[in-house]
């Protein structure tokens, strides 16, 4: 599933801006029903969204918020499976700003892949910045190896 925890109230694509979205709690949970649904008879996936939600983190987009990936889907809805970025590239570029610094704060969150649509040698750049943060413990052991856990359960049920 994607883009959660929804784009309903998005004007903009969030591929070519930056979008804030500005929706209550209140106004975001009708939204949230389609992915409850989605939770509940075991959706091994969900793509996470490159908008900023206001309500529940004013200061990261969805893909690289503790508030949203781990605190909201995991823990309020229960989601147990993998979790997956929006492409970082065009989030970055619509930021203006190196893919490296948004997944090493989408790892630092709890999402489990990183989506990187640029080349492959920005890939290999994020992939080497990556590997020296864990090596560094700016990504702690045990984030890596749950997220390892759960994709590797999704690669199991394909």
């Amino acid at each position: 599933m994607k883009h959660f925890p929804g784009l309903g109230f998005a004007t903009k694509n969030t591929d070519d801006f930056v979008v804030h979205i500005d929706a209550t709690k209140g106004e975001l949970a009708r939204g949230l029903r389609p992915y409850r649904y989605a939770v509940a008879n075991g959706v091994p996936l969900v793509m996470l969204s490159n908008a900023v939600y206001q309500a529940y983190d004013r200061s990261h987009a969805a893909g690289w918020s503790r508030a949203i990936g781990t605190n909201l889907l995991r823990r309020k809805l229960g989601f147990q499976g993998v979790t997956i970025t929006d492409s970082l590239d065009g989030a970055a570029n619509t930021r203006g700003i190196s893919t490296s610094p948004l997944a090493l704060k989408a790892a630092k969150a709890g999402t489990d892949i990183l989506l990187l649509t640029g080349s492959e040698a920005a890939s290999r750049s994020v992939y080497q910045s990556l590997l020296e943060a864990a090596q560094a413990g700016l990504i702690p052991s045990g984030r890596l190896t749950a997220s390892y856990d759960r994709i590797v359960a999704l690669k199991a049920g394909l």
